[in-house]
């Protein structure tokens, strides 16, 4: 009979703090990894500020050996140029269905939230794509002028938000509803069109306007 195997150990089953374990220094003791770990995420704001782990310095915590450091470094480089490569390509015109399995591939092995918004022209043409948040729009603390700012910087006359569930629940929150309403009056005054809010899950994705909430 074939032995039934463990997925458990296969990366996309793990956590953030799992994975930093395991490519921490394996000769230091379980403990000590922890630590770090700990440390890395207090500094990050639970990994959602990767600003900071790419300016992260040798000395800031403790523990961290110039050799993990460096590999820490690495592989958020490796992350940062293969998430450019897989944006859209700019001045094509998209449909909020290609948008939607753009963003389901994009985000397959995302545990963290992340707020999206792609930018038109007056044809409809993509300006460009720009991760705005990183983390829950529950806590957080995106000012809808904070993504008027980026439209008023171009010439934009549409844009498109999305944010992922890493759940997989599609259902918008009573905060992504509240969030999308004050988005679409602060477009209406300033003559710049929110088409869409899309939410995406793993495989999946719903769209604001397609629920008549938008």
């Amino acid at each position: 009979m074939q032995k039934k195997t463990n997925d458990n150990w296969l990366p996309q089953n793990l956590t953030i703090s799992q994975l930093l374990m395991l490519i921490l220094d394996q000769t230091l003791a379980e403990d000590v990894r922890l630590t770090i770990v700990q440390q890395l995420a207090a500094y990050s704001a639970g990994f959602t500020d990767l600003l900071k782990l790419r300016q992260l310095s040798r000395g800031q915590i403790t523990y961290l050996s110039f050799e993990d450091l460096r590999r820490l470094q690495a592989i958020l480089e490796i992350s940062t140029r293969l998430n450019y490569q897989n944006q859209l390509s700019v001045g094509q015109i998209f449909s909020t269905q290609q948008l939607g399995k753009h963003l389901i591939k994009k985000w397959c092995q995302t545990d963290h939230e992340e707020l999206l918004g792609f930018f038109f022209d007056a044809q409809r043409q993509l300006l460009c794509e720009q991760v705005i948040f990183m983390g829950s729009l529950d806590q957080a603390l995106v000012h809808p002028r904070e993504i008027m700012q980026i439209a008023l910087n171009l010439p934009c006359k549409y844009f498109v938000v999305a944010h992922n569930h890493p759940s997989g629940n599609l259902t918008p929150s009573n905060a992504d509803i509240t969030f999308t309403q004050r988005l679409a009056t602060c477009g209406h005054c300033l003559e710049i069109e929110l088409v869409d809010h899309l939410i995406i899950g793993k495989n999946n994705f719903s769209s604001f306007r397609q629920l008549e909430l938008l």
